[in-house]
């Protein structure tokens, strides 16, 4: 766990932390985790790029839930990550962290990478389609910090409700009557899976 303090009380946040983690077990690492994660945090999305010229897959999902469903919808989401990578015929390997923490709650961001098929994207998409259908059937949202885009609409009227939809649906027709505007990347389609690019 990296934790940073800020403020003027910082020496009594630290001893009041540490106790916590002295109960639970846990020992300090020093500043050196934290001073490592922030000189390299920003090479983390070129990884992906890196794998995908060596035939791996790699991404992420992340939701958020409160405190009390946390573990189980980690498990479930997980497994559900997992059986869907092995489905496609690729030893699974999945990750998880939680990235933010609230009073209410927290998010869990999984990180998964996988060997391609000889079909990469329909593979990507059973993977990522099974992460996301966990999420919503363990109470969580559908997306945490990187937001709600294309990759998420086949999901968005469970996760805001059709009122939602229609609400949103509402204010693009009032500020944008021609749908000029990234047309069919905010509001969901008769067949969303289909456009979403699901075929099986």
């Amino acid at each position: 766990m990296l934790v940073a303090f800020e403020g003027d009380n910082i020496k009594h946040q630290i001893k009041k932390v540490s106790a916590i983690y002295k109960k639970m077990g846990g020992f300090h690492l020093g500043t050196g985790p934290g001073k490592a994660f922030e000189h390299g945090k920003y090479d983390f999305p070129y990884l992906r790029d890196f794998v995908m010229d060596r035939g791996m897959s790699a991404d992420v999902s992340e939701t958020a839930t409160t405190w009390k469903n946390l573990l189980p919808m980690y498990y479930h989401a997980r497994e559900s990550i997992q059986t869907a990578i092995a489905q496609t015929g690729s030893k699974p390997w999945c990750g998880c962290h939680v990235s933010h923490t609230y009073k209410t709650g927290a998010s869990l961001y999984f990180t998964f990478a996988f060997k391609q098929s000889d079909n990469p994207l329909n593979q990507y998409l059973h993977v990522k389609k099974a992460a996301e259908d966990a999420f919503i059937q363990s109470g969580g949202t559908l997306s945490h910090h990187h937001a709600v885009g294309c990759e998420h609409i086949p999901w968005l009227s469970d996760d805001i409700s059709m009122a939602g939809v229609k609400a949103i649906q509402g204010i693009k027709a009032s500020l944008d009557p021609k749908n000029i505007m990234n047309p069919g990347k905010m509001i969901p389609g008769d067949l969303p899976l289909a456009d979403w690019g699901w075929t099986i």
